[in-house]
């Protein structure tokens, strides 16, 4: 396991004692997101006509963010090999292709006939299969209970992430088709700028899946630790965007506007968290690069304290003994066991002057003398 992943796999399912059911700033930015839906609302049938630079405007950002938002996590899913973070991924890729499908179906996005087009109630069927596939797929990631939750070895996760990936991509061009060639097969939403059919056919189950949806993803990372816990918050976003633009009732209305703008902050929370995390996560690696510097130079020291202290005595036992080797009336006996001690004591003031050697080069560029020496006398 690398140190990212250590650093990563630390913050996630564990003990949820004195745990907070989600951080503060989640907290209030879920409140005022649905504060914001309240004041609206009862205002969300103002007409203000059509904005033709608000929606290019709010689609380049949104599939901005969404795509760095996927590279993001799929990145950390690489790291730590938790299967539910690469399907959060997925559910970003999801609403990227979506959106890029709407814009392409919008008239005055593209162009006044645009490609995806085909019928009138094509971008209110792409609409909901966006909104309604993001947060379903944010239930299946977080619906896996944490010790059911697979961890992809790290040789397979390339692999895995390319070939879901690749899947997310089929499936949703395959929705894309079947919308804009559906006109015989799927009811009308839309009629001008007339939004009721779709608040009355595709309101109800729409609602209903990404409630429940909301309701899963928030009880199921109410203890995370890390920055998918901002997942609830974008599900719960996405449900404020449903009702704003049910309720409404037409395009360009008051709630058709703040639906569109929620999109952006549902876009932008998980993308800011991760950059936030990012950046946690590079400070704690500084502090650890910064502690084990640290403690190498303590280590560094003690030895050169240790080698200075020892290569003294080392040098007086070493003295003592040729000295009484020396005595010409030792016994052999005497003499075997002494050549003993010698020997070991030369041993250890070698390896005591290695270990200064080697404190001495860790200090700065190590000092080599060159001397010529014949081999065959070796």
């Amino acid at each position: 396991m690398s140190a990212i992943e250590q650093l990563l796999a630390s913050r996630d399912d564990g003990p949820t004692a004195g745990r907070p059911r989600l951080p503060s700033s989640a907290r209030l930015t879920l409140i005022l997101v649905l504060a914001s839906t309240a004041v609206i609302l009862p205002f969300s049938h103002h007409d203000l006509g059509p904005q033709r630079a608000f929606i290019p405007l709010v689609l380049t950002v949104v599939v901005v963010l969404d795509l760095v938002s996927v590279y993001l996590l799929t990145v950390r899913f690489c790291d730590t090999g938790d299967l539910r973070i690469l399907l959060m991924a997925l559910a970003y890729l999801w609403s990227c292709l979506m959106v890029v499908a709407w814009a392409m179906s919008f008239p005055g996005v593209i162009s006044d006939h645009p490609p995806l087009g085909t019928w009138p109630s094509a971008t209110p069927w792409i609409y909901l299969a966006w909104h309604v596939g993001f947060p379903a797929l944010m239930a299946v990631a977080w619906g896996i209970p944490g010790r059911c939750a697979k961890t992809v070895p790290d040789g397979r996760r390339r692999r895995v992430a390319t070939a879901l990936i690749a899947a997310s991509i089929v499936t949703a061009l395959v929705v894309i088709a079947g919308i804009a060639v559906g006109e015989h097969v799927l009811p009308v939403l839309i009629v001008g700028v007339d939004t009721t059919r779709m608040s009355t056919i595709g309101g109800p189950p729409s609602m209903l899946i990404a409630v429940a949806s909301a309701v899963i993803v928030h009880v199921r990372l109410r203890h995370r630790s890390g920055p998918e816990r901002w997942a609830s918050v974008t599900v719960w976003v996405c449900v404020a965007d449903l009702t704003l633009t049910f309720w409404s009732l037409h395009r360009y209305s008051v709630g058709w506007y703040a639906g569109r703008t929620l999109t952006v902050v549902c876009s932008s929370l998980v993308f800011f968290a991760m950059l936030g995390e990012f950046t946690a996560l590079q400070r704690r690696l500084l502090r650890a690069r910064n502690e084990a510097v640290s403690a190498a130079i303590m280590q560094r020291n003690f030895a050169m304290s240790a080698s200075h202290e020892l290569r003294t005595p080392t040098t007086s036992i070493l003295g003592y003994i040729e000295e009484v080797l020396d005595n010409e009336k030792l016994d052999e006996e005497d003499r075997e066991m002494l050549d003993i001690a010698h020997r070991n004591t030369q041993r250890l003031a070698r390896l005591v002057d290695d270990l200064l050697i080697l404190g001495e080069a860790e200090m700065g560029p190590a000092m080599m003398h060159l001397v010529s020496w014949k081999v065959d006398a070796l």
